[in-house]
């Protein structure tokens, strides 16, 4: 089993499932960090994380056109992120105070969080 290979990228993480599963959370993370510097579209969004070097070894860039949508639609309703304005039918998003605290937790607690996850797998 491997989670994660510098030179392969996300290869495994136990079964395609959860390998999908982390890809989309790290996604929504990322994303959430992208959107909290700046108001963005979504095009805009995607050309971004593509250009991100260190994030493609966790996800293609086939798969970052098609999960971009579908993270941010889960973002916005589950309160992370809405939409700040619409220009000529274009929505820019913006991170609201309940994805910015998360986000905060996230950085706050992920040395302490990763240590036990790799305690949990060996």
């Amino acid at each position: 089993m491997v989670l994660l290979d510098a030179k392969k990228g996300c290869k495994k993480i136990f079964s395609p499932y959860l390998r999908n599963e982390f890809k989309r959370i790290l996604l929504k993370i990322f994303i959430l960090k992208i959107i909290k510097k700046k108001k963005i579209y979504s095009y805009a969004l995607i050309k971004e994380i593509i250009a991100y070097k260190n994030f493609n070894h966790f996800i293609s860039e086939d798969e970052v056109k098609n999960d971009v949508y579908n993270a941010i639609a889960s973002l916005e309703k589950e309160g992370y992120i809405k939409v700040s304005s619409k220009k000529d039918h274009i929505k820019y998003y913006e991170v609201t105070e309940k994805g910015s605290n998360a986000l905060n937790e996230i950085n706050k607690n992920f040395k302490e969080t990763w240590q036990r996850m790799r305690r949990i797998i060996k």
